[in-house]
């Protein structure tokens, strides 16, 4: 197993090493407004924890890396505040 489950740490050797067996979790987000007191960036760094502790009680039985999270959602009904990247449900799933 490699020394991170996170594939943003992880050398070119290493993922070589994992690739083909591994079970790659990929965390999506949205960026948007969450009022005066949070960054824009709180569902990011929420869906990256939660995916770090799933790959954490996985990797006792399967390999398991955490790619970097895709900090893009549908957030059309936050449009109004001008604070945020929305992404068109199709066309973030077409990219996945």
């Amino acid at each position: 197993m490699p020394k991170s489950l996170l594939l943003s740490e992880l050398t070119r050797d290493e993922v070589r090493e994992v690739a083909l067996r591994a079970t790659l979790i990929l965390p999506t987000a949205a960026t948007e407004q969450h009022g005066p007191h949070l960054p824009l960036a709180t569902d990011s760094t929420i869906a990256e924890g939660i995916a770090l502790g799933a790959a954490a009680i996985a990797s006792c039985q399967v390999p398991v890396v955490v790619a970097p999270v895709v900090p893009f959602g549908n957030s059309h009904h936050h449009l109004v505040s001008r604070t945020l990247i929305s992404v068109e449900f199709p066309n973030v799933a077409l990219h996945m």
